[in-house]
């Protein structure tokens, strides 16, 4: 007998939905905020002020190292909040292995105020063998004794590469004649240097801090402005006296 509700074989399995395509979203470039600028004004009273000498080697004692704790300028080396010796000017170092010699390797980029061009071996040559006592006898600088009592020359090997010779080995450097921590020295522009000569650069402060100086006169004031995109720290307020 023929079963007149019965199917022959399996049921048919449902059809599959199609799936309807989703459009992916457009991803969108997030815009990098621009840097905040310097804004406002830092007065500072003291008893004392320093003496404005731009010439290196006539840097007396009360201008040598104002011209880096005053941030106009700034030294191979920096202590940090941490008190902590990291590179400034200078990226590394490394001692030989007979402590007879400093190898720097000095920081690409970092610009001269007033356009004097990217800081190099030359200007760290310059830098220390005008101040220095043992290769310049007739310096006045702040630290002459102090540096001429361990270096003997420093030499250029490359254009980021310097090489300091040590006349007798102290254990203290290099944080105490390199750094912000003690009796340092400024890095300067030898470009500056040879264009106005010794005389001529006494009035001039084109260093390469967050700050450039805009007028320093003996016993009045002393006033800075901030250097926007500072390599290391655009500082925050715009004007410091």
């Amino acid at each position: 007998t023929k079963c007149s509700f019965c199917t022959v074989g399996a049921p048919a399995a449902p059809a599959t939905p199609t799936p309807t395509p989703t459009a992916r979203p457009v991803p969108t470039s997030t815009p990098t905020p621009a840097p905040a600028k310097p804004t406002g004004s830092l007065s500072v009273a003291g008893s004392a002020l320093g003496i404005p000498v731009g010439t290196p080697e006539f840097c007396l004692p009360g201008c040598g190292n104002e011209k880096y704790l005053y941030s106009a300028f700034e030294t191979l080396l920096r202590v940090n909040e941490k008190n902590e010796l990291i590179g400034a000017v200078a990226q590394s170092w490394q001692w030989a292995p007979d402590f007879k010699s400093i190898t720097w390797k000095i920081r690409p980029g970092i610009q001269f105020h007033g356009g004097w061009g990217e800081v190099t071996a030359d200007d760290i040559a310059f830098s220390f063998n005008t101040i220095n006592g043992a290769t310049n006898p007739t310096s006045k600088h702040d630290n002459v004794g102090d540096f001429a009592a361990f270096l003997g020359t420093t030499d250029v090997v490359d254009k980021y590469t310097v090489k300091m010779n040590m006349t007798k080995f102290d254990a203290r450097q290099p944080i105490y004649q390199f750094s912000t921590f003690w009796q340092g020295a400024a890095i300067e522009s030898k470009a500056v240097y040879d264009k106005y000569g010794a005389e001529g650069m006494r009035d001039k402060f084109f260093g390469t801090g967050p700050f450039q100086v805009k007028s320093w006169v003996q016993n009045d004031h002393f006033l800075a402005e901030a250097v926007e995109n500072h390599w290391r720290k655009t500082p925050a307020v715009k004007t410091v006296k």
